[in-house]
């Protein structure tokens, strides 16, 4: 299933490669009359508004053995330039949240001009955001910039560059995010189009922001302007777009915890953190008593950062799950979110 749309890796049977599609759902069938076994249907969401129609337009396939499935439908896009993005979500009010929409380049995937001392490469952002009725909610326009001189420009093409939009947007709606990256001295453009469903933070339970796992936090001054790219609160937490780490490495996580109960006597939430990072439903290592991770806590969120290192991992995917345990109410909380050990030599700096 991929319900929120945007970059989709397709299978080696499909190609290969990534490409950017509509939100679908595919079902599969151990048997339909008159189609035959093992079959496998898939639905997509052409307009984001949460309604997912069987389409019978060629390049989805309607109903196809599931030795054959195609791709999804293709949303009208080009992808010249590489890029990662991933979309987090921070409960500002009961009617606001602040959606993160960070997207990451890789420097060698870009071309660099030479000015004066200084090898510099360009990528204009362009977005548009609609509510699911087709009303522009929001627009931006900015540049992504890299600046080597010429002895560091063969290091800094190991390097990746990031950029973050944010963006106050109402609970529970869906919007559509329309996005155009132009490589600004060759003309690379990659464009596509994204389904962004917005979390509704409920009152009456223990709820939790997603989880940012990020290359690096670092305290921000109080006088610091607010909305500025990566700042949340009193932190600047920039995210590994890639969700990539190498043995030896540090997962950091951002997590927010909402509707904590207050301790009357010391006014404070009493939690139980804990973390397991596992392969499937096998935990390789936890964390047991994570609580000195709170770096905030009111009565309105708890603040959790905390690094737990990489070790002794085989590249592959895997899962940080965080439980919270609410140990005054009894309420538990389970959140988690995947990453990828890669090689050492596959690493990029962000």
């Amino acid at each position: 299933m991929h319900p929120s749309g945007g970059t989709f890796q397709r299978e080696y049977w499909q190609g290969g490669g990534a490409t950017s599609v509509y939100p679908f759902e595919r079902w599969r069938y151990r048997h339909i009359d008159g189609i035959g076994d093992d079959v496998v249907i898939e639905f997509v969401d052409k307009n984001f508004d949460g309604n997912f129609a069987l389409d019978k337009s060629p390049i989805q396939g309607v109903a196809t053995q599931a030795t054959n499935t195609q791709s999804p439908a293709l949303l009208p896009h080009e992808s010249q330039l590489p890029y990662a993005i991933r979309t987090d979500f921070i409960r500002i009010s009961a009617d606001k949240v602040l959606v993160l929409i960070t997207i990451g380049l890789e420097d060698k995937n870009l071309q660099f001009q030479k000015q004066l001392q200084s090898n510099q490469a360009r990528v204009m952002v362009q977005g548009q955001v609609y509510t699911h009725t087709g009303v522009i909610t929001a627009e931006f326009e900015d540049t992504i910039s890299a600046d080597y001189t010429d002895d560091l420009l063969a290091q800094g093409k190991t390097n990746r560059s990031i950029y973050q939009k944010m963006l106050v947007l109402k609970p529970g709606e869906r919007y559509r995010l329309d996005l155009v990256l132009t490589d600004l001295n060759n003309g690379n453009r990659s464009a596509m189009r994204y389904g962004i469903r917005v979390p509704k933070f409920e009152d009456d339970s223990l709820q939790a922001s997603s989880i940012i796992l990020a290359s690096r936090i670092t305290p921000f001054p109080p006088s610091g302007v607010q909305r500025e790219p990566f700042v949340i609160g009193g932190m600047k937490a920039q995210p590994n777009v890639w969700s990539e780490y190498t043995n030896g490495q540090f997962l950091i996580p951002y997590l927010q915890i909402y509707n904590a109960t207050i301790d009357p006597a010391t006014l404070k939430p009493s939690l139980d953190i804990s973390f397991a990072i596992k392969s499937g439903n096998m935990v390789l290592q936890t964390v047991g008593d994570a609580r000195k991770g709170v770096q905030f806590a009111s009565n309105e969120r708890v603040v959790i950062v905390y690094a737990l290192p990489v070790q002794n991992l085989d590249p592959g995917i895997y899962t940080l799950e965080i439980k919270v345990v609410d140990r005054i109410s009894g309420r538990t909380l389970v959140a988690g979110t995947e990453f990828r050990v890669i090689n050492p030599r596959q690493a990029a700096t962000a």
